[in-house]
């Protein structure tokens, strides 16, 4: 539990700005179902609909745009918080930044990432570092985050953020939400490539 941390998004109108801008997405059939890394989607593991914000159109992005530039200062706020915590991610490693679009995704009633996994398994991902993810409503019954090894369950709560290291002692997954829907952001600090 020590190195998961968590943080809360002060207005509630930034959470619901993202769910809109999904939605607003998915009637535009810009949202795809989830998939595992670059593999196919397989809705055993993983039961979700997915919108990378590279894929938001510019027009869109811009009508909701205070509420991705007050998501993402916000969220920088907390990797500050998170590297005063644990100050040898500033001092002992390469540079890190938000290098990969993040995903705003949506879980079905019953949907979720069932598969236990972390963050930077495997060589296209090698480079994260951390890990956010912030629950973009409430829910009443399950719809959390699981840490297996932390033995520790993040209730999903609208605004809440989580940071976690992407390596191998953060293995997590979903927990179903049986009867509500799901919707999240998440994205993670990586290793900025040398050029």
């Amino acid at each position: 539990m020590q190195f998961v941390r968590e943080y809360r998004v002060s207005d509630p109108a930034i959470c619901n700005g993202l769910v809109t801008c999904f939605n607003d997405c998915a009637s535009r059939d810009l949202v795809q179902r989830g998939r595992l890394g670059r593999q196919k989607v397989n809705l055993d593991l993983k039961n979700s609909y997915d919108l990378t914000l590279a894929n938001i159109p510019v027009e869109i992005r811009q009508k909701y745009a205070d509420a991705f530039s007050r998501y993402f200062d916000e969220l920088g706020g907390f990797l500050d918080d998170y590297m005063q915590q644990f100050p040898h991610l500033r001092t002992h490693t390469r540079p890190c930044h938000i290098n990969e679009p993040p995903n705003i995704q949506r879980y079905p009633p019953g949907g979720g990432f069932f598969e236990e996994h972390f963050e930077n398994g495997g060589p296209t991902v090698a480079n994260r570092v951390l890990t956010f993810q912030t629950f973009l409503n409430d829910i009443a019954k399950g719809g959390g985050t699981r840490f297996v090894y932390q033995d520790y369950v993040c209730r999903p709560e609208q605004g809440k953020t989580i940071l976690w290291p992407a390596g191998f002692t953060h293995v997590h997954c979903g927990v179903v939400a049986p009867n509500e829907e799901k919707y999240i952001i998440t994205g993670w600090w990586s290793y900025d490539t040398e050029s």
